[in-house]
């Protein structure tokens, strides 16, 4: 069961569940020196009060193109004790400006169905941008709204790591850190990757989920401050 330290989540008015990408992206990304946060197809919102909870003054912007999955956001943000850090924007990312500021952290679990399948269902597709969605628009718009030492933060399938690290290369991202996520051993299933527009050396680190059919304690222990079981 997925729960924070001092409210339990709402996800039963919308197609979009929490799982365990949006768990693993919000424990794991760098929020420490994050002021201004951008959180690119927020769903529930579980991320954008992930971050919250992890860092005490950080302000989230948590963009979602759904209708109903905006709604389920701005109901559980509003029952947060993060109400007053957190904008849900019913908006499509691609056209979304900023004109005050940028942002320290852009994150996201972004559509991963370039190039692979259609999506049946309507509304997931119109959620993950569908045919639209795809790594080179996705940090073409970043870069318009990331600081200079900004960083961003995706989790994709781990076939398509590759790909999307040489997207970010053509606008001038830099690969900051990657952590290979197993399902459980010799299986990866997912990558976690940082890039900013600077870096000396990559950081490159692996988590194994579930080992002999139990939460590995590396899962357990970077996950521990969300879940109540």
């Amino acid at each position: 069961m997925f729960k924070f330290k001092q409210f339990t989540i709402l996800q039963d008015k919308c197609a979009m569940k929490v799982g365990t990408d949006s768990v693993l992206l919000g424990a794991y990304c760098d929020v420490a020196k994050a002021k201004q946060v951008l959180d690119v197809g927020t769903g529930t919102g579980i991320l954008a009060l992930m971050i919250c909870q992890r860092n005490l003054t950080a302000k989230v912007t948590a963009i979602e193109i759904d209708h109903e999955a905006t709604f389920q956001a701005i109901e559980n943000i509003k029952n947060s004790p993060y109400n007053n850090r957190i904008t849900v924007l019913h908006d499509n990312f691609f056209s979304y400006t900023v004109i005050d500021y940028k942002y320290d952290l852009i994150i996201s679990n972004p559509p991963y169905f370039e190039n692979t399948f259609s999506i049946s269902n309507s509304k997931r597709s119109i959620a993950r941008g569908g045919e639209s969605f795809t790594s080179y628009l996705f940090f073409k718009k970043c870069i318009s709204l990331l600081n200079e030492d900004g960083l961003i933060t995706i989790i994709i399938p781990y076939n398509l790591s590759n790909s999307w690290i040489e997207s970010g290369y053509k606008f001038g991202l830099k690969l900051y850190s990657a952590l290979t996520v197993y399902s459980k051993p010799n299986l990866p299933k997912r990558s976690i990757l940082t890039f900013g527009f600077s870096s000396e050396t990559v950081y490159q680190d692996s988590l194994t989920i579930m080992i002999n059919n139990k939460y590995s304690e590396k899962y357990k222990e970077l996950t521990k401050e969300f879940y109540l079981y």
